[in-house]
């Protein structure tokens, strides 16, 4: 919601008259409140409506008109309606459609004074106090705004539904629709904002009864074409119609229902909404519902309290205490409503009781025929719009646990989605998480513990396996709503993550978790507590994450990282972890590696930064991780594990001493004889018999006999030795869920054959059965035969373990598993056999009659079907068997007397029958073979089984079953067999099925089955029609599908039918790589079917349809991304004054004709007082210092300039009449064919380059993943415009060419950093670009040599023009001549033409040049060094200047008439680490004067001749910019912190270079002192030239009219230092522990060096709020500053902070304050950057031993080294470990030191102070006497170095204690860091 609309919604009437045909008039009243005195204009929003009026409603009851505007958005369209290529122009087009109007459409004007503020109480009232006179003030009186519209074509918010020819018995209702964001707007005008929440009042007006003969009429109207608008509306209906009376539901209470007072056909159903909501929450539908009550289910005591009188008062029978409840349907479908909505009560008396009082006073249901119309769940404000489809008979089973789960969620939702709102996109995880938290905490109580685990195991088993490549859930920066695949994740992973979060809640602070947390939020919502005005019951993540930690405490740190890893970053964690059991510790030792897939795809090289940037994964999870070790006396033992490290070793204490207790070893018989043994008394066998599988026992194989005929294996006595020495029973990890996270651990077989056995909990035994499926044998298969007949499992885990059969059913295992999957079905559901077979090929089963009483055999049932379906032999054939036995199934089926529906199970059995004849390579054969294909295409069984499945759809036309399920799975039978080219490629068979009149989703069944099987460039009458349908079919759910399923085959087109084959692409080293193979499929799809005029024309006709769907049309958008070649939109038309040709002035200039030119700029103006610069030359080598020709300097379109030839020696030719100014084509200008072919021959290197894939075309901040990226660079460029410049002769000269891929370079560097993928490759491109450059440019050379080019650079050489007659001589001017040894090259400078001053004196100028050879590189253009040139002595002619600045005649440069002008050529020294992007005009010249202005008398008035001024004119290289207004002086000022780079408007001087213009030796600065004296000292040095202040002023001025003005003089724009683009520095808690106590003296130094620094100014005392700093602490809440900082030293003794960690999270406050006020760009933020470097730089050289101790201690270790008691610690343990082999038994690994690595660490700097190397060696000589045993040698030699050590460390502390080392410059050593020596 915008921040300045200037109003607030405080209350909204609707007063509508609806008809049933999506007709609606009527009027609104607003009344809003004015934020804002100046409010003179209110935007509403209002689409696809039309505005009649606007009133505003007076106190007194008066109406006044108010004028209004209403700008609907513009219908997105082509400007070339026939070209389907300019699709991108369509796109752009309708992006801005759909944004257009977010401020409002409906624009209506206040009259003046309406906006008053609150008038103070009458004196008879209680006088407010100050605190409510101050918020009087701020306040202003309501105003009522009302508004008269009617809706003739309802938009996307409103669904008509209407009967018509294929659907007559339809009947007709309207409702609302949230398709979309702003489909509010489309039937009431509105402040369509989430945010923006008023109560609302209701008046809808709507016919009292529909009679079926209107109905009918209606539908005969609407197959004939005729829209009759009063069809539905006829109040005559015969008396033998049918009538339906007409009802309404809608958001709010039901105040009234009355008939209309003038008609009495007509009824008005009043509702109100008390509760602040805003419009995306109003809904309403009207229609013929059936309204019926959800009665509350009665209580046990008040039933038994129940007299017989009273049985049959449902109202005594029903407790209703909470809210009224109602559910709407349409007729008909009552007995299913009944059925299906009694969930919700119990839902609302579960929520109530739990999480608080629900919100609001009602909530209603209805359900409505939305499922032509494709329209989403509605969650209303105490209104939820569902689909008639979720209902379902009491025949069903399969949807009952749909339905129950859509209603509960619906009803959540009114908690947190409707009255909690999220408060930013960022936040829309919180809501979705918390109602779907809400719904499974429900379901929990209603199905069960079992299943609650269940699904929360496989959700997070499917959360890890999506959670790659995926956003966070949380994304602060969002702006705008997810994508709809994302919010889907979310609604996966939010749930989850509030789970996790609810078990650290519980572990960290109280027992109750969310239970505390989510009834405090909503009872804060309740109360109004949260948030106010626009923030109104809104939710954030912050401060969800506050209320967590103060409702449950724990640590908040800790509630961070929790946050960090799961909310705010993506990906989920993988283990590894293996368990070895330590005998000598009785410990288990657990190895715990960590990795995250999604962290490590994102780190690869060849993955693309736009790709990851965004996705934030996160490589690393932290947390405390519960292990479960069950151990040999059957108790759990738990611990608890801290993951902090990818990888770590955990030890575990074992408590119990002996071993496994056997069990599960033995064959029947010793089961037998211990059974016996317990019941005759024995304790013992008695133990064993309590221990033997406890509740999952299996009486039925029991008997030997039936073992045998189950081929039951038993453990071998080897495998009984071994599981007898196991020394615990199973181990579980994560046995509470803490953890979003996959666990790979490995135990033995035997060990999760116990845990699925003995272990009681859900989620063990589906742990155990999918790792069971990994490990197949006999024993598994006959476990997990076992557990699907123990009916004490639950049945989830029970389908699990027949899936997991299928692992066993494999040739090498003899199919056992598949022998086992048909006796389980013969047994359970078939009749018996004659004969019973061991063989699993020899199975007939013939079905018994269906019975799905008990549910969970129904689910059981349907599972194996499926898992038999799935065995594979060798071949990847499926067996003859399974054909059969499924055939069978379908033949045999019966379903009579059974009170279920068996529509799923046939659907499954259909199912699992197309899958069983597909054939699959399996892992074993790697693909399939000919005989494989060649078998399942003769395969006897095919064309039973597809007789079968027609007899069933047959039927199905009939007798249609429940949703067409049946005719649904047979479309997608014949779909599987055409695939696998076992069925014919029939298109009608599925033709037939896609009329309009069958239901939705058969049609869109076989929509999917046409185009999944038809090419689109080769079925084109079918293309045709489904493009017909795109546009004009009656369902749009269809047309949403079909263009889904069109926009989906594209990757199946590639990957089925190979399009393109991959290319191969040569790099320079010559290695081949494959090419792009997504360009080779765009490249192929283009080609088919791009390129068809048939499917081009299709796809234009449907996206320029007036009526076509807002998400079909952008389906076909993403379809023509892919297969249609997009063209440029035209570009817009500017009309730019063309530049003028080159035209002979006089004939005097001919006189004496040169090789150089000399130039003159003049406005056509004033041609009279032109003063000239002229430099004329003695040679025609052309000077490499500038270009040859001028660069084109770029003026207003009113200034014009002539080009006057220079004079030349050659006789003159005759002289030529005037011509007149001749217009140049923009063709490449300044640029010769030879730079224009080194540039594209450059461009086309660089295009095929690898490294280029970023740099290719225009970054995109939203598909790039680049936020903010246009807030970091001013200036983008890339190599598509750099070619779409060179193509268009954007180019003056090759320079501006070579500077822009410098651009590029440093854009990417600067917004990426040094260390980012992007920036590496763009350093590796540039280092490509010098390559071809190089060599491209010699090559021109060579060959413009050879052609006889007169220049260096022969390419770039400008014939000159024909000389035309020479202007008059210039007025005598100063002319002033160089010494002799002064040799600058031939060059002419222009200045601009200036107003003709009242004196004319000439200037001296002082002019230097370096050679060619001495100059570096420059640091934008380079140019190519030439030969030098013979000295010359220029002449400089300037002109008299214009009058003093304050004269009327102004000008920039006072007193220039009387001021001397020094001129000298300047080299550019090294250029700064980031290239600044180029001026935004070409500038004729790059000279640059400095104008010294004088101080002003301190007088009054002025005197008439003022002050004489002295003028500095530098000109610097061609490649040195010199516009004043984008490249400030401050943007090149010497800095502290970087090397000064002279250049135009730079602080460096003249005496920083010596002669030829080479950098003199600079003397080395005194780095202890001030910065700021060093730069007043550089500012002092040149006291002969008396200095004021510099002034840069462009040799090339601008025209007059431009520099008399000085207030348009533009302020200097700082420009970001470059040190900032550096690599960070370490920060100071990794070099310094943070916990360890504070060095005071340390510390305190520092922090007074931090004092001293000159970017410490900002920051060197408390801010002081004025000015603009006023709001300063209402966005800072906690500040500091280095005053504070210092302060805090001096209290309690200098111990104010008690460790590091305290000083450095005040200093980092204060650089994060300053970022925040600030802001990124800020130079203040650039001064606390700086200023953060420093601080980081100085810690680290205090982390550091001094010079001196450093010193001293190494040479105390080396005389210790040589020492003999050091001898047994010379090497480390691990080069005689095997001589002791038990060593690491002893000592821990890790912590074994040795002398070399000692001495190593301590001259690398590792260690920061002497107790660092103390506890080394001390621990080196614990681990040598903790090994040996007292009294050994080696122990006595530790002892001994140990001794020795101490008494050198001690002398070295008293070394210290003297008032500290001297370091050799005579500093003392105090706090460490290296002195100059050291650095040496």
């Amino acid at each position: 919601m915008p921040q300045t609309k200037g109003y607030l919604v405080a209350h909204q009437e609707v007063k509508i008259n609806v008809q049933l045909n999506g007709k609606i008039s009527g009027f609104t009243d607003l009344t809003i409140t004015p934020t804002a005195p100046d409010l003179q204009v209110v935007w509403l929003h209002a689409r696809h409506l039309t505005v009649l009026s606007a009133t505003l409603k007076l106190q007194s009851g008066s109406t006044v008109p108010l004028d209004f505007n209403h700008l609907p958005p513009i219908p997105p369209a082509l400007t070339e309606p026939g070209n389907i290529h300019t699709y991108p122009e369509l796109k752009r087009a309708v992006w801005r459609a759909t944004s257009e109007g977010e401020e409002g459409e409906l624009g209506i004007a206040l009259p003046n004074g309406i906006v008053r503020k609150v008038q103070p109480p009458d004196a008879g009232r209680t006088p407010a106090t100050p605190k409510e006179e101050a918020k009087r003030e701020d306040e202003y009186e309501q105003v009522i705004i009302s508004v008269e519209y009617e809706i003739s074509q309802p938009g996307e918010g409103i669904v008509v539904v209407k009967p018509d020819d294929t659907n007559p018995s339809r009947f007709p209702h309207v409702f609302t629709s949230a398709a979309s964001d702003i489909a509010a707007r489309t039937w009431v005008p509105c402040s369509d904002y989430a945010r923006d929440r008023c109560t609302w009042d209701f008046e809808i007006i709507v016919p009292r009864v529909l009679y079926a003969g209107a109905a009918r009429r209606a539908a005969v109207a609407a197959a004939a074409g005729d829209d009759d608008p009063d069809a539905l509306d006829d109040d005559e209906g015969d008396s033998n119609d049918e009538e339906w009376p007409i009802s309404v539901a809608c958001s709010g209470q039901l105040v009234e229902q009355v008939v209309h007072p003038d008609r009495p056909d007509l009824v008005i159903w009043h509702y109100s909404q008390p509760s602040p909501v805003s419009v995306h929450h109003i809904a309403w539908a009207v229609g013929p519902f059936v309204v019926t009550e959800i009665q509350g289910t009665p209580k046990a005591n008040d039933r038994e309290g129940l007299d017989e009188d009273d049985e049959d008062d449902p109202d005594s029978a029903a407790q209703d205490d909470g809210p009224k409840l109602h559910a709407l349907c349409l007729p008909g479908r009552e007995v299913e409503l009944a059925h299906s909505v009694g969930v919700v009560r119990q839902a609302m008396e579960y929520y109530t009781a739990t999480f608080g009082s629900y919100p609001f006073s009602t909530y209603t249901v209805a359900f409505v025929d939305s499922l032509a119309s494709g329209s989403p769940t509605f969650h209303g404000a105490a209104l939820t719009l569902f689909s008639a489809d979720v209902l379902h008979p009491t025949t069903i089973i399969d949807q009952a646990y749909e339905t129950r789960h859509l209603l509960a969620h619906a009803l959540a939702t009114q908690w947190s989605g409707v009255n909690l709102i999220p408060k930013t996109p960022g936040d829309v995880w919180l809501t979705t998480g918390i109602a779907l938290h809400m719904t499974s905490m429900f379901l929990r109580a209603l199905w069960g513990n079992n299943e609650y685990r269940f699904r929360l195991k496989k959700d997070m088993i499917r959360c890890v396996a999506e959670d790659y490549q995926r956003e966070p859930i949380s994304v602060p920066a969002r702006h705008t709503q997810p994508e709809p695949e994302q919010l889907q994740f979310i609604a996966l992973k939010a749930p989850l993550v509030l789970h996790i979060l609810d078990k650290h809640l519980r572990k960290s602070g109280t027992s109750l978790g969310l239970d505390k947390v989510l009834p405090k939020l909503f009872l804060d919502a309740l109360a109004g507590d949260l948030g106010s005005g626009a923030n109104y019951n809104t939710v954030h993540t912050s401060g969800f994450m506050r209320t967590c930690r103060k409702a449950c405490g724990g640590s908040a740190e800790s509630l961070k990282t929790f946050f960090d890893q799961w909310v705010y970053s993506s990906g989920c964690p993988t283990f590894v972890i293996t368990a070895i059991f330590n005998r000598k510790k009785m410990a288990v030792e657990f190895n715990v590696q960590q990795s995250c897939h999604a962290a490590n795809w994102a780190k690869k090289e060849k993955t693309p930064w736009e790709e990851t940037g965004h996705l934030r994964p996160h490589a690393l999870f932290e947390g405390q991780m519960t292990i479960r070790i069950h151990e040999a006396d059957g108790t759990p033992y738990e611990h608890v594990l801290s993951i902090t490290e990818s990888f770590k070793r955990h030890e575990v204490p074992f408590n119990t001493k002996y071993k496994r207790i056997r069990r599960n070893t033995k064959r029947y018989q010793a089961r037998q004889a211990a059974a016996t043994a317990a019941a005759s008394g024995d304790a013992e066998a008695q133990e064993d018999v309590a221990m033997m599988d406890v509740g999952f026992s299996l009486a039925l194989w029991e008997d030997e006999a039936e073992r045998e005929k189950w081929r039951v294996a038993d453990w071998t006595e080897e495998q009984d030795n071994v599981m007898s020495q196991a020394t615990y029973e199973w181990i579980r990890i994560d046995a509470d869920l803490e953890w979003i996270c996959h666990v790979e651990f490995d135990q033995p077989d035997y060990m999760w054959i116990s845990q699925l056995q003995r272990d009681r909990d859900i989620v063990a035994q589906l742990e155990a059965v999918h790792a069971l499926s990994r490990l197949p044998s006999a024993i598994i298969s006959g476990n997990l035969t076992r557990t699907i007949l123990v009916t004490n499992y639950f049945f989830r885990v029970r389908m699990e373990a027949a899936l997991a059969l299928i692992s066993c059913a494999t040739e090498a295992e003899d199919f056992i598993g598949l022998f086992h999957l048909l006796k389980l079905f013969q047994s359970q559901y078939c009749f018996e056999p004659d004969t019973d077979t061991q063989d699993p090929f020899a199975f007939r089963c013939i079905p018994k009659t269906n019975n799905f009483e008990d549910l969970t055999e129904y689910f059981l049932k349907k599972t194996i079907v499926k898992a038999i379906s799935m065995v594979r032999d060798k071949e990847g054939q499926t067996p003859p068997v399974v054909h059969q036995f499924l055939i069978d199934l379908l033949a045999y089926n019966d379903n009579l007397g059974n009170p279920y529906s068996d529509t799923y199970y046939l659907t499954s059995i259909m199912n699992a029958l197309g899958h069983s004849f597909v054939a699959v390579a399996t892992k074993e054969a790697g693909q399939l073979t000919e005989a494989g294909y060649e078998e399942a295409a003769n395969n006897e069984y095919l064309q039973p089984a597809i007789e079968e499945v027609e007899r069933y759809m047959s039927t199905d036309r009939l007798v249609p079953s429940y949703h067409n399920a049946i005719t649904i799975a047979g479309i997608e039978f014949k779909v599987k067999l055409t695939m696998a080219s076992l069925m014919p490629n029939d298109h009608g068979k599925f033709f037939v099925y896609t009329r309009d009149g069958n239901y939705p989703p058969v049609r869109i069944a076989a929509f999917d089955a046409l185009v999944i099987l038809s090419l689109l460039h080769e079925q084109w009458p079918l293309v045709r029609y489904f493009f017909s349908v795109l546009r004009n079919d009656s369902s749009l759910l269809v047309q949403r599908r079909l263009a889904h399923a069109l926009l989906q085959s594209i990757p199946v087109l590639a990957a089925v039918h190979d399009l393109a084959a991959p290319e191969m692409v040569f790099e320079e080293e010559g290695a081949a790589r494959k090419g792009d193979a997504l360009s080779n499929v765009l490249k192929a799809l283009r080609k088919k079917p791009g390129r068809s005029v048939n499917f081009r024309q299709a796809v234009l006709q449907t996206l320029t349809h007036p009526g076509i769907d807002a998400e079909v049309q952008l389906c076909l958008l993403k379809l023509c991304e892919s297969t249609i070649r997009p063209e440029g939109e035209p570009l817009m038309k500017v009309r730019i004054p063309a530049r003028q040709s080159i035209v002979a002035e006089s004939p005097a200039a001919a006189a004496t004709p040169t090789a150089s030119a000399s130039f003159k700029f003049k406005p056509f103006q004033d041609p009279d007082a032109i003063p000239k610069i002229t430099i004329p030359s003695r040679s025609s080598v052309v000077s490499p210092m500038m270009p040859a020709t001028l660069e084109p300097f770029e003026e207003p379109p009113q200034e014009q300039y002539q080009y006057i030839e220079p004079p030349q020696e050659q006789p003159p030719p005759p002289p030529r009449p005037e011509k007149k100014l001749k217009l140049k084509a923009p063709e490449p200008k300044g640029m010769g064919p030879g730079d224009h072919a080194v540039c594209r021959t450059t461009l086309k290197k660089l295009a095929k380059d690898k490294h280029s894939a970023f740099f290719k075309a225009p970054v995109d901040p939203v598909k790039s993943g680049a936020p903010g990226y246009f807030d970091v660079i001013d200036h983008p460029m890339d190599l598509g415009t750099m070619t779409y410049k060179l193509n268009t002769g954007a180019y003056e000269s090759a320079d501006e060419f070579r500077h822009d891929f410098k651009l590029i370079v440093a854009n990417a560097l600067r917004y990426n950093g040094a260390d980012s993928v992007v920036t590496i490759q763009a350093q590796k491109l540039g280092v490509l670009f010098e390559k071809v450059w190089a060599r491209s440019a010699l090559t021109v050379r060579e060959m413009a040599s050879k052609k006889g080019a007169s220049g260096p650079e022969g390419s770039r050489a400008v014939a000159p023009a024909p000389t035309p007659a020479p202007p008059p001589p210039p007025a005598p001017a100063q002319v002033y001549h160089e010494p002799e040894s002064y040799e600058p090259e031939p060059q002419a400078y222009a200045v601009p033409a200036l107003p003709a001053p009242s004196t004319s004196k000439g200037f001296s100028l002082k002019m230097s040049s370096s050679s060619a050879y001495d100059r570096p590189a420059a640091p934008v253009v380079p140019t190519p060094p030439v030969a030098p040139v013979a000295p010359i002595v220029p002449a400089v002619v300037l002109p008299a200047l214009p009058e003093p600045y304050y004269s009327p005649a102004a000008s920039p440069i006072p007193g220039a008439a009387s001021a001397k002008i020094k001129v000298k050529f300047k080299a550019p020294a090294a250029s700064l680490p980031v290239e600044l992007p180029p001026a935004p005009a070409p500038v004729a010249s790059t000279s640059v004067i400095k104008v010294k202005k004088p101080k002003r008398p301190k007088t009054t008035h002025f005197s008439d001749e003022p002050p004489k001024p002295e003028v500095y004119a530098e000109l610097p290289y061609a490649e040195t910019y010199t516009d004043n207004a984008y490249y400030p002086e401050t943007a090149y000022a010497e800095q502290s912190y970087a090397e000064p780079t002279p250049s135009v408007g730079s602080s460096a001087h003249d005496d920083d270079f010596g002669e030829h213009g080479a950098p003199k030796p600079k003397k080395s600065k005194d780095k202890s002192k001030d910065k700021s004296k060093d730069k007043d000292r550089e500012r002092k040095k040149d006291k002969g030239k008396q200095r004021v202040k510099e002034e840069p002023i462009p040799a090339v001025l601008p025209p007059p009219a431009y520099i008399v003005d000085q207030s348009l003089a533009q302020v200097p724009v700082p420009v970001r230092p470059a040190i900032l683009d550096l690599p960070p520095l370490t920060h100071p808690g990794d070099l310094v522990p943070p916990n360890d106590p504070i060095d005071s003296k340390k510390a305190k130094a520092i922090v007074n060096k931090m004092k001293k620094e000159h970017e410490a100014f900002f920051f060197l005392e408390p801010v002081n709020p004025v000015g603009l700093l006023a709001n300063y602490f209402n966005e800072i809440k906690h500040p500091m500053d280095l005053q504070t900082m210092s302060k805090k030293f001096d209290f309690g003794g200098g111990q104010a902070y008690e460790t590091y960690g305290e000083l450095f999270d005040d200093f980092d406050l204060i650089v994060s304050n300053c970022e925040q006020f600030n802001g990124p760009n800020a130079e203040a933020t650039w001064y606390a950057q700086i200023l953060d470097r420093t601080w980081r730089t100085e810690w680290d050289k205090a982390s550091r031993l001094s010079y001196n101790t450093k010193r001293s201690l190494v040479s105390l270790m080396k005389n210790l080294f040589n020492d003999g008691s050091a001898f047994p610690f010379h090497h480390s343990i691990n080069t005689i470990i095997d001589q002791v082999p038990d060593y690491y038994d002893v000592i821990r690994k890790g912590d074994e030191r040795d002398l070399t690595e000692i001495q190593a660490n301590l001259k690398a700097d590792h260690y920061s102070s002497i107790e660092a190397l103390q506890a080394d060696i001390e621990l080196m000589v614990t681990n040598c006497q903790t090994y040996n045993p007292p009294g050994s040698p080696v122990w006595v030699s530790g002892a001994e170095f140990l001794r020795l050590f101490k008494q050198g460390i001690g002398k070295i502390r008293v070394d210290e204690g003297k008032g500290g080392t001297k370091r050799p410059n005579g500093d003392k050593s105090g706090g460490g860091g290296q002195s100059k020596k050291a650095k040496y």
